[in-house]
């Protein structure tokens, strides 16, 4: 889903307003992950890079029906990462991370939660903070859309190969 290419994360808001705070995606684990949330109105994009944390955030415009985090692999293995936010047909681009240091082989290790980060957490700093900190009903769905695979087949394969003998 992840793994060496572009992915496109959708997630959609209903009713939203600044009191609606809590996690709305959050993949992977204290291992390495990435993780998507809303506190005091602010969007918070962090990602774990085997514990290398990269983060950004930025104030979610009034009307806000979706956050859209755009993951752009490259073939050096690594992420660059947007942040937007859409109202209707009118998106703005809020921020960004780039240059990060692409997650491969075996993580993320936990999979996918949604409104919550339910298992080890992605960001044990955030967990400490908040707990589970779980997002209310204004969450209606979070989507995946996998895109382009950019980084060359010999790099992956050895990446996979590497991954897989620590793995045993």
């Amino acid at each position: 889903l992840i793994a060496y290419r572009d992915v496109q994360i959708d997630v959609e808001l209903s009713g939203w307003t600044p009191a609606d705070e809590g996690v709305l995606v959050a993949h992977g684990d204290p291992q390495g992950g990435y993780l998507l949330y809303i506190e005091d109105a602010v969007a918070h994009l962090v990602v774990n890079s085997y514990g290398r944390f990269h983060r950004t955030s930025a104030p979610v415009p009034a009307g806000t029906d979706s956050l859209v985090v755009r993951i752009g692999a490259s073939p050096s293995v690594r992420w660059n990462l947007a942040l937007s936010a859409r109202s209707g047909a009118d998106e703005v681009h809020l921020a960004e991370l780039d240059g990060v240091v692409a997650l491969v082989g075996m993580a993320p290790w936990t999979g996918i939660s949604v409104g919550v980060d339910a298992r080890g957490p992605v960001d044990p700093e955030l967990r400490a903070r908040r707990g589970l900190f779980r997002f209310g009903p204004a969450l209606t769905a979070v989507t995946y859309t996998p895109g382009t695979v950019r980084v060359p087949e010999p790099v992956r394969r050895g990446l996979d190969e590497e991954a897989e003998e620590y793995a045993d």
